[in-house]
């Protein structure tokens, strides 16, 4: 809740006191050296995405690494939204095309360019692996599985909402069957 407006906080403090049993004096005292506590704190730093960091580690082993481009891109073709960057990388390496960072840029649209130009720019692709590109793809898969599990189950709520139970049902076989 924010308490940015006086009055408001004011208020909050009166009725929290006679909540308490104490001065209102107290609790404003109490929310001023919360705000200079929270002033005086430097801003945490925003948390990493396992999913972004997933996907330029793979991204950056198969624009740099062609022996795992070479033993990975078949894995890529199984997961689902995959997304234009490795479809088009993908659709590239099917027609034999040379692979590099300018080549596949000038492929893209113009978001995925500027994307594209973020991860390479931004993360750090050396000393990757084939190993790493593998538990890359796995990532992928698991997130997959979780993401399809996830709409399974919301379909199956709206389902027995609107009373088509026989629906349900096939979706719930479909949910028990992702495991």
């Amino acid at each position: 809740m924010g308490l940015n407006d006086k009055i408001e906080r004011v208020s909050v403090a009166n009725d929290l006191a006679s909540y308490l049993g104490v001065e209102s004096g107290l609790v404003l005292e109490h929310f001023r050296k919360m705000a200079a506590d929270r002033a005086d704190r430097p801003a945490a730093p925003p948390k990493a995405d396992p999913a972004k960091a997933t996907e330029q580690r793979l991204l950056l082993l198969l624009l740099n690494n062609e022996e795992a481009r070479a033993q990975l891109i078949d894995s890529l073709r199984d997961l689902p939204a995959r997304g234009p960057v490795f479809e088009t990388l993908i659709a590239m390496h099917d027609a034999h095309d040379a692979i590099d960072f300018n080549s596949l840029h000038e492929r893209l649209a113009q978001a995925e360019q500027e994307r594209l130009a973020e991860i390479v720019l931004t993360a750090d692709g050396t000393g990757l692996t084939v190993e790493d590109g593998t538990h890359c793809v796995e990532a992928f898969r698991r997130e997959a599985k979780e993401a399809a599990k996830r709409e399974l189950k919301a379909r199956i709520k709206a389902a027995e909402r609107e009373g088509r139970m026989r629906e349900a049902i096939e979706l719930m076989g479909r949910l028990s069957e992702l495991g």
